[in-house]
């Protein structure tokens, strides 16, 4: 589908995610430092320019490490880190809109046809 682990880049899109979600589970978002230890990256390719840890997170202490970052583990969907375990992620998947000038194109081709079909009547 082309998505990915939500990014979330505000304490405003952090609320609105826990509006719609609530607080009574865990959820995977995109970040994490997998690739090098201690170094956040989302999984968007996004630059890291809002962190919301709970407090003494990241910890790094679970078994092999803790290299992936949920919420709803602390109080007002503070976030921490985990080891890869079975629990559902926010995925956001870019949706394409079409610009204007192709919608113009298939409204012009869509006219031409219609036109082409009244003259064969």
């Amino acid at each position: 589908m082309g998505g990915h682990l939500v990014t979330i880049n505000s304490a405003e899109e952090q609320t609105a995610i826990m509006g719609a979600l609530g607080n009574s589970a865990l959820y995977w978002i995109g970040l994490n430092d997998a690739a090098v230890e201690g170094t956040w990256a989302w999984a968007s390719g996004e630059a890291v320019t809002y962190t919301n840890w709970a407090p003494g997170e990241p910890n790094n202490s679970g078994v092999g490490g803790e290299d992936y970052v949920n919420l709803n583990a602390y109080p007002n969907g503070a976030w921490n880190d985990l080891w890869d375990m079975g629990i559902a992620g926010i995925v956001e998947v870019k949706q394409e809109v079409p610009e204007p000038s192709s919608l113009a194109l298939v409204g012009l081709a869509l006219a031409g046809l219609a036109a082409a079909r009244r003259r064969k009547i």
